[in-house]
């Protein structure tokens, strides 16, 4: 096209500003190229062919319209035009000369056009729309049209193919008459720009502003930015004559279009995929509603931003003539600008990106009969799309059928899981019409034998195992085979099966002689060991239920468990009573017996030599707190027969044997210890049991593992990471056949670096369910996820109607069988909520119990489970269970917190993820002290429910919908609540400044003074091993972890590293504690850590540390 003077411009019209701003944002991509095939069967003349495009080009002005885009200018169009070069406009290649097959030419020419769709269009040339010419054989032609965006839309490209067929049919017989007074863009350019200046434009603002005073959720969880694609791949198909007709019967019972349905259809099919109600779709309307604008070449088309909140008790047909009528009623707004929309929005939602991550778009595409020359028309894709998600459904009226196909962004779906999803939508519209009175909870995504597929082909145990034994019984048989092998070594000392099992025993008639009847609970606050083992054993015995106490848990958290529980019976040990006693704390409880071991050994009988019957299976075993969303934790009641499947199951997947050798490294209080000890007491392995400070991830539990030949072990991935730090790491763990990773999720390096030369078992279970319910083991070749049920539970995946969903589609967790917990101690209502019987139907016919996780998860094909995160705020950190909304709940009782939200944050330097808690001050108050909070929560929750950080903010971000949104915390601009003047003690000297550095590093917060105790500002035995690690790097010093509950300030600590320089080189075990708080703290590693540091915070209070 050749270039003149313009003698009049006009700017771009809001459609055309929304297609030049995505070129902008995406100058080399070909996302605004849109094209149309017109294919003719029979011979064509190409001339004459050309010639009908020609004539088609000087009847549209429209088509020859240039942008011009000048420096720092907003684009505008011409109104005037230049003359056409013929052969530039109108080229003609041949694809019929290298092979006589015409599906090779079909081909060819196939290929050719999808590598001319992803060529970008010269905007500076002002050629905006190309036609091609394609000879493929002698008797079919192809005319190819390509657009930019800004130029035409899609009904733009299918009006100029039906004109240019219809001029070739007349030019052909000689009736051809020119055709004058078209109308122009120009004129429908005017028309907007009178709409946007009159009160219906006002009327629509003020309509759209309230269907988006808020805003839905985003359906689709997408990459990072940097990670994203704008390249799709695409899923076709045709629903043919025999469906098609069923549905138009539909659409004309019920007086809706066939887009309606497809609407409505596609609304079902998203809601049962992704389990959103609230859904926002993006619809293209032509937008022509001026009766020139159908005539006229260009853009026009708009977006319809179509919000809907489903129900899903709703009958699919009242559901469709719902949406019928809201649509309905949305175009008669539908002139309104998407972008004034999408600018209005942003005012109040400064985040927001995108209004909708799918789109649904519905064209006729009739076949053309022009005078007697038949021609088929499709549809082109550049390749690339904006959305997530695209719908595009064709009506091809005179073939009977319907196109259906999904255009989706590569960088969000698998072509595979793609083709999973739409024929799950196919199978949904079938029954959808032939069946509309169903709910859009009933609309079936499986198919019968996909549904016994899932139920119980994925659920079928790989080998029976042994059932009606308890674990009573099952110690008592190994005791008689193995009665000299080690059943516990506790440091230098050793058990035997017989001296346990007498132990045990003993106890257990005590106990029953004292009056402990059947399932009454008895609390063991007993520090780890053979005592607590002992303990444990001799309940169940007895027949009662033990319930687990840490010594460490704040007084008032020991209060809550004993009084909810309703614990009858707390047996302990001198030592601890003695120590709680002298720390002031207060009493237990008045309704509680307590006994000491020492005190119960005095009045046993030695000679006693009978056994107390077996407890039943269905009786109460043991009980174990775990963290709840009310601000108190919950008691679990765990039977003798789910204990019973936890030992059978586990011995089979680990493989346990008299060769076995167990470290016992979670607390009594974590379900993970039932699972260390009690099942290899039932296979005849030795349990090794050393003080919690020999276990401090690293060096100490490398030593442990070490010398101690464990061969089997159960540890967090976060403990697995820090021990895979450690210099030599390999070495020391060269007998470790088998690790059971559980409690949280196993990153890939971890698994990689710990799968190598072992067993690597990768362990889920909520203490609902008997420690573990499903299990994978690691193989190089494939990601290890949750794997497949453990043993004889059951695993299903339900949406939130409790129907199965299909592979690859996320559902909450379920799980059945055997090893179900009873429910919660004493509470009734709280039980019934989260153990429910499921109808699931046939295969089943009948109703199964079930516990509900909260957990969401996802079925690979093959029928293996992929976690993916939680519905709630639960989280799981260092194999803790924690609910974020009882520390929260604690929090908001602060008299100087207004509220509270905490979430987890990634800290860096290996430190990994920890606790931080949002802080919105009261207002009128002073911002509380980090100290303080720490001491408020310290006073009623566990230490690993402490956050580790206290952040300030003004407010709390939400999302679209009013909820707190957790994932932007981390990126607030955010300040940590302000230490007290008095603590602003600069670090002095060169030591404790290289201290404060090493520590700011390791805890991940601002300010660090030389008085304050590491464990006081949030440090754990993770990032104490961090400070260690970084301290031999500097110092080049063979310093214990010990030494550094010794030292616990960077004032105690730098004075012990300074006098260690002056001296001869020895370990920090030799010396004595040097440094402000050294002594005092010389107990801590044996002692109530816990009470120490409470203690130092009193004498902080009072001004005594220098």
């Amino acid at each position: 096209m050749s270039t003149t003077v313009l003698t009049e411009m006009y700017s771009l019209t809001n459609a055309q500003q929304r297609v030049w701003f995505m070129q902008q944002l995406h100058p080399d991509s070909c996302l605004m190229n849109i094209g149309l095939a017109l294919k003719w069967r029979i011979p064509l003349q190409t001339d004459r062919l050309r010639e009908a495009v020609l004539i088609f080009l000087r009847e549209n002005e429209s088509v020859r319209l240039p942008v011009m885009a000048r420096p720092q200018e907003e684009p505008v169009r011409p109104s005037e035009y230049s003359p056409l070069d013929t052969e530039a406009v109108v080229p003609v290649l041949a694809f019929g000369e290298a092979d006589p097959s015409g599906r090779a030419w079909e081909w060819a020419a196939r290929e050719w056009i999808a590598r001319d769709m992803q060529e970008l269009l010269d905007m500076g040339s002002g050629v905006l729309t190309r036609f091609t010419i394609l000879e493929l054989d002698h008797a079919q032609t192809w005319l190819y049209i390509k657009a930019h965006h800004l130029h035409a839309d899609g009904a733009a490209l299918i009006h100029a193919g039906r004109e240019i067929a219809g001029i070739y049919a007349k030019l052909e017989q000689g009736s051809y008459v020119p055709s004058e007074g078209k109308p122009t863009f120009a004129e429908a350019a005017e028309r907007e720009r009178n709409y946007l200046a009159s009160p219906r434009y006002e009327q629509d603002a003020r309509f759209w502003g309230e269907q988006f005073e808020d805003l839905s959720e985003p359906l689709f969880a997408v990459p990072e930015l940097g990670s994203r694609t704008l390249q799709s791949g695409r899923w076709e198909t045709v629903i043919g004559p025999g469906l098609r007709a069923q549905i138009d019967r539909f659409c004309s019972a019920a007086g809706v279009t066939p887009y309606h349905f497809f609407l409505a259809g596609a609304y079902a099919w998203l809601y049962r995929l992704t389990g959103q109600r609230d859904i926002t779709l993006g619809s293209i309307t032509s937008n022509r509603t001026h009766p020139t604008d159908k005539l006229t070449y260009g853009m026009f088309a708009n977006t319809l931003a179509i919000r809907h909140l489903l129900d899903p008790g709703s009958p699919f047909a009242e559901h469709c003539s719902g949406i019928s009528r809201y649509y309905n009623r949305l175009l008669r707004h539908q002139k309104y600008p998407f972008n004034h929309l999408i600018a209005k929005l942003r005012e109040q939602h400064p985040q927001l990106l995108k209004l909708y991550q799918a789109g649904i778009e519905f064209q006729v595409m009739d076949s053309g009969m022009a005078e007697g020359a038949p021609f088929d028309m499709e549809p082109l894709f550049s390749g690339m799309i904006d959305e997530e998600l695209v719908v595009h459904v064709k009506d091809y009226r005179d073939l009977s059928t319907y196109g259906l196909t999904l255009e989706y962004k590569l960088s969000t779906f698998r072509d595979e899981e793609m083709a999973d999803w739409g024929t799950r939508f196919v199978r949904l519209l079938e029954t959808a019409a032939a069946e509309p009175s169903r709910t859009l909870a009933e609309l079936p995504l499986l198919s019968g034998e996909e549904k016994r597929r899932i139920l119980i082909g994925f659920n079928e145990a790989e080998e029976d195992l042994p059932s009606g034994s308890t674990v009573v019984g099952l110690f008592r048989e190994q005791a008689r085979r193995t009665p000299d092998a080690p059943a516990v070594e506790w440091g230098s000392e050793r058990l035997s099966y017989r001296g346990l099992a007498g132990r045990s025993e003993l106890l257990a008639q005590r106990l029953k002689g004292d009056g402990l009847e059947t399932e009454d609970v008895v609390a063991l606050l007993l520090p780890r060991g053979a005592e607590l083992i002992t303990a444990m054993l001799a309940v169940m015995t007895a027949g009662g239920a033990y319930l687990p106490v840490d010594p460490d848990y704040p007084p008032e958290r020991i209060r809550y468990m004993l009084e909810d529980s309703g614990a009858g019976w707390l047996l302990s040990d001198e030592k601890t009573l003695q120590r709680m006693a002298s720390n002031g704390e207060p009493a237990l409880g008045d309704r509680v017996r307590i006994g000491t071991l020492e005190g119960m050994r005095s009045g046993m009988d030695a000679s006693a030599d009978s056994h107390l019957p077996e407890p039943a299976p269905e009786s109460l075993a043991y009980v174990i707190y775990t963290s709840g969303t009310t601000g108190q934790p919950k008691g679990v009641e765990i039977e003798h027969r789910g204990l019973a499947h936890l030992i059978a199951a586990e011995g089979r997947v680990m493989g346990l044997s008299e060769a076995t050798r167990m470290l016992q490294f979670a607390s009594s209080s974590f379900d993970a210890s039932v699972a260390e000890i009690l099942p290899v007491l039932c296979y005849g392995g030795a349990l090794v049991v050393e003080p919690r400070e020999a276990l401090l991830p690293g060096e100490p539990l490398l030593q442990v593992i070490r010398s101690k030949g464990v061969n089997t072990a159960c540890l967090t991935p976060s403990v697995l990471a820090q021990l895979a730090m450690e210099p030599g790491w390999r070495e020391s763990i060269a007998g470790l056949h088998t690790v059971v990773t559980a409690g949280e999720a196993c990153p890939a390096e971890v698994a990689a670096a710990w799968g190598k030369g072992r067993r690597l078992i990768n362990g889920y279970g909520p203490t609902e369910a008997s420690v573990w319910a499903t299990y994978q083991e690691y193989a190089a070749d494939r990601p290890l996820h949750i794997g497949r049920p453990f043993g004889r539970s059951q695993i299903y995946l339900l949406d939130e109607n409790m129907q199965p969903v299909p592979p690859g589609i996320t559902g909450e967790l379920y799980i059945g069988g055997p090893a179900l917990a009873r429910g919660y101690r004493n509470r009734p209502e709280l039980t019934a909520g989260r153990f429910v019987h499921v109808d699931l139907g046939e295969p089943y016919g009948g109703t199964v119990r079930v516990y509900r996780t909260g957990d969401r998860a996802r079925y690979a094909p093959d029928g293996c489970i992929e976690y993916c995160g939680r519905k709630d705020h639960q989280v799981k950190l260092r194999g803790h269970r924690i609910e974020l909304e009882e520390v929260e709940a604690v929090l908001n009782a602060h008299p100087g917190v207004l509220q509270a939200c905490v979430t987890v944050l990634e800290e860096g330097q290996g430190a990994g993820p920890a606790l931080a808690a949002f802080i919105v001050r009261a207002g009128g108050g002073e911002q509380p002290h980090p100290e303080e909070l720490r001491s408020w929560l310290g006073d009623k929750l566990p230490r690993h429910m402490v956050p580790h950080r206290f952040l300030e903010v003004e407010e709390l971000p939400l999302t679209a919908g009013g909820k707190v949104d957790r994932r932007r915390l981390h990126t607030l601009v955010r300040r940590e609540v302000a230490t007290t003047a008095a603590a602003q003690t600069a670090a002095g000297g060169t030591t404790e400044a290289a201290l404060t550095e090493i520590w700011i590093e390791a805890l991940g917060c601002g300010t660090v003074t030389p008085t304050d105790p590491f464990f006081d500002l949030g440090g754990d035995s993770f990032r104490l091993l961090h400070v260690h690690r970084r301290i031999r790097e500097r110092w080049g010093v063979s310093l214990s972890v010990t030494d550094l509950f010794r030292c616990p300030t960077i004032r105690s600590l730098a004075r012990h590293l300074e006098g260690l320089e002056k001296h001869s080189p020895k370990t920090v075990e030799d010396r004595e504690p040097v440094g402000p708080g050294a002594g005092r703290t010389a107990e801590v590693p044996g002692g109530n850590r816990r009470a120490e540091l409470e203690r130092q915070k009193r004498l902080r209070r009072k001004g005594r540390e220098q």
